[in-house]
């Protein structure tokens, strides 16, 4: 019986050794792929790199022809921070002007930097740009505070296109000229402080404003519209009285008298 018991446990030890066997050059096969595998990986890297710095290489051959220029390549470019102090902007817009395409570039080590001769070149372009960014255009904030709207309201108006907007320099801006022209056309919006809107139709009144004047209800003086009796235009969407045809039918009657005068009123009526 003991004699029995023995073969089986070697028969056994011989399974699970054979078994271990052929696992054990199952995992060295693959092991040989993985390494095989991972040789072609470095190698194709390597030559990736090769290509990139033989391009790099014929990139500065074509910038700086000259090999000792080539050696002082770093010494003829401006990189971003130079840029930003040239230009006084931010680094995150220097890099920006940098992207545009605007200036040639290339790699230095790990940094970009522009041409000395193509920043010259451009640096008119560059200032007009600047310029028209300070003195003719404000920013999306500005236009916010100016009308104490929210950041929502004010996308509203320029998605829809109640005045000119240009990308500079990657950041929206407003064209002051054109959203001074708005502003001066339209009653809705006004201004926290500053001049009061709809400047194109100073001599038109609100119904309000009439209202207010005349000491009657709202609804009396859009009576007046309604019957013909003083002419009126419409001014995004809403209706505002003549101010010539309103004093010419105020001196033809003796029903209403004024409590209060137009200019008066207009100080907090629009």
């Amino acid at each position: 019986m003991s004699c029995l018991k023995a073969r089986n446990s070697i028969a056994f030890v011989s399974e699970v050794s054979i078994e271990y066997l052929k696992r054990a050059l199952k995992i060295g096969s693959m092991a040989r792929k993985e390494v095989l595998k991972m040789a072609f990986v470095n190698m194709f890297n390597d030559r990736v790199e090769q290509f990139n710095l033989r391009e790099e290489n014929e990139r500065l051959a074509e910038l700086f022809s000259d090999e000792k220029l080539q050696e002082e390549a770093q010494w003829q470019a401006y990189s971003v921070k130079e840029i930003s102090r040239l230009f006084s902007i931010s680094e995150e817009e220097a890099l920006k002007l940098m992207n545009c395409g605007l200036f040639k570039t290339y790699r230095v080590g790990n940094e970009y930097r522009a041409s000395k001769k193509s920043v010259e070149e451009n640096k008119k372009i560059v200032k007009a740009v600047l310029t028209y960014q300070d003195k003719k255009t404000m920013s999306v904030p500005d236009v916010m505070r100016i009308l104490g709207l929210g950041k929502t309201a004010t996308y509203r108006l320029i998605n829809q296109c109640r005045f000119k907007t240009y990308l500079v320099l990657g950041k929206m801006r407003v064209d002051v000229d054109s959203f001074e022209d708005w502003y001066a056309g339209q009653f809705h919006y006004e201004k926290v402080n500053g001049e009061r809107p709809g400047k194109k139709y100073g001599k038109t009144l609100s119904p309000l404003t009439v209202a207010k004047v005349l000491g009657i209800p709202r609804s009396t003086a859009n009576d007046l519209m309604n019957d013909g009796i003083v002419e009126f235009i419409w001014v995004d969407g809403k209706r505002r009285i003549k101010r010539e045809s309103f004093d010419k039918w105020y001196a033809s009657q003796s029903k209403y008298t004024k409590v209060k005068e137009i200019e008066e009123v207009e100080g907090y009526v629009d």
